[in-house]
């Protein structure tokens, strides 16, 4: 009994052997090679080249191709592809409702997504070549994939499949530097490329990501037509992540790929204490692209902003902002850090450690009663500006600064860059520290109750230094005068009969 069972089991193994060996004998040849490249440039509409083609039986039935390229140079190459299909369409010389395997290899992504939605052609025989049919594709699957667009890259592993809605996208995960993510969804109408897909990150780099996006909605940058017509929208939310190179929580968004841009709009999230609410667009179909920024600030701690830009110490307190900002660049960061527009800026409740404005104004015009106070900055309950933006510096002209001991007004710049300043001010001391002046100065100096004095601020934001103008103050003193006498003058002429 024994061994009958060794016989038969010999009998199927030679069977096996000789049924690979045809196998591979009708299908692991030149012709059928030249016809699958037939088909698929036929299909994808430029030429397609396979180095090498080999029969697979197990676990499914197919094809294994080698160094697959797509296009006149080759811009896109797949390293590994197994085409799987039923056992008997395959001794006919068919693929009918294959699976596909895409394995280790470096892919354009627009490109790629290109002919993922291109619409499914009817099934046909190339004429001319050994008689291979490629019937309807079932499903694709990436597995360690590196897809780029954009500069950025994105290690992806995915199950895809061709349904009557159109492209299901049944599960996604990818990582780069910065990005873990999982996204599903589908694109429900492949001619015009429409779909929804959902984004869920436990982090996200958010600028990679809409570098990453915008090349969709563009020209391909290796081909002269354009990439059609798009409409994708992603719902987006990330636990943790980056954006301009600053840390962010709870991100919620809503991303809009449409053929020559790509919008932002909600886009929420929580850095630095408080939160972001607004929009980030961005045009693909120019030279370089064009960024716009628009949104509000609220709850800040000005503190840590300030850590983040450089300026480490140079004032504390909770902001709140608005403003928009436009910027062209290669990348996100390049078009930021040279953007323009407009920027409204208050805080409250803070403090500008190196400001002495207090202490200068008294070793200027001699020491009142009681005793200078200490070098510790200038506390504050508000300050606030609105600032044009543009060349790397943010100039104002209504700038308001209120103390308790003084109030503030002024014009001018600061560099964001090197945080230089330079600005023009009136420094109105309080009732409490006017009377505390001499008399000559009170008196002549004073608007109403309270002293006014011109200076200027320069040097930098970690090192600010405070010049009151004495000659501006004295001139102005003697204005005031003139005008006392003036008035004098006056008022005797019209007492006299």
């Amino acid at each position: 009994m024994a061994r009958r069972l060794v016989w038969v089991a010999v009998a199927l193994a030679a069977i096996c052997l000789a049924g690979v060996l045809l196998l591979r004998s009708r299908l692991a040849d030149d012709r059928i090679k030249a016809a699958l490249e037939a088909q698929a440039s036929a299909y994808v509409g430029e030429p397609v080249r396979i180095g090498a083609l080999d029969f697979r039986l197990f676990p499914r039935p197919g094809l294994t191709l080698s160094r697959v390229s797509v296009g006149a140079s080759s811009e896109l190459t797949i390293d590994r592809l197994v085409l799987s299909t039923g056992l008997r369409p395959l001794l006919s010389r068919r693929i009918a409702e294959a699976d596909i395997i895409v394995d280790r290899s470096r892919l354009d992504a627009p490109r790629f997504f290109a002919l993922l939605t291109k619409p499914r052609p009817e099934a046909a025989t190339t004429p001319g070549s050994a008689g291979f049919q490629i019937d309807a594709i079932r499903s694709i699957a990436l597995r360690s994939v590196t897809l780029a667009s954009g500069g950025r890259t994105l290690l992806v592993n995915a199950d895809l499949s061709y349904s009557a809605r159109g492209l299901e996208v049944e599960r996604v995960s990818a990582s780069a530097e910065h990005t873990t993510l999982t996204a599903s969804g589908a694109v429900t109408d492949l001619a015009r490329r429409v779909g929804h897909f959902t984004i869920d990150a436990a982090s996200l780099d958010l600028d990679g990501l809409i570098e990453f996006a915008a090349p969709f909605g563009g020209q391909s940058a290796s081909s002269s037509s354009s990439s059609g017509p798009l409409d994708i929208t992603l719902q987006i939310a990330a636990k943790t992540g980056r954006a301009i190179g600053a840390e962010f929580s709870g991100l919620a968004a809503v991303c809009r790929l449409t053929s020559g841009r790509v919008v932002l709009d909600p886009l929420k999230l929580s850095l630095f204490s408080g939160g972001y609410n607004g929009a980030v667009s961005v045009r693909t179909g120019t030279a370089q692209p064009q960024y716009d920024w628009r949104g509000t600030f609220s709850g800040i701690d000005v503190a840590q902003l300030a850590r983040f830009a450089g300026a480490s110490g140079t004032i504390t307190g909770t902001l709140q902002s608005r403003g928009t900002l436009h910027g062209a660049g290669s990348d996100v960061q390049r078009a930021f850090t040279g953007a323009a527009g407009n920027v409204s800026v208050n805080v409250r409740d803070g403090a500008v450690p190196g400001l002495e404005i207090v202490r200068t104004v008294i070793l200027a015009f001699g020491r009142p009663s009681g005793e200078a106070p200490q070098g510790s900055g200038e506390r504050f309950s508000e300050l606030a500006a609105d600032f044009a933006v543009g060349n790397r510096r943010a100039a104002t002209d209504n700038l308001t600064f209120a103390s308790r001991d003084f109030d503030m007004h002024g014009r001018g710049w600061i560099d964001l860059g090197t945080h230089a300043l330079k600005l023009d001010t009136d420094i109105v001391l309080s009732q409490e520290l006017s009377k505390q002046a001499g008399r000559d100065l009170y008196r002549y100096a004073s608007e109403g109750d309270r002293i006014v004095l011109p200076a200027r601020i320069t040097g930098t934001a970690e090192h600010p230094s405070v010049t009151v103008d004495v000659a501006d103050a004295l001139a102005r003193a003697a204005k005031n005068q003139l005008k006392e006498k003036a008035k004098s003058f006056l008022k005797g002429i019209i007492r006299q009969p």
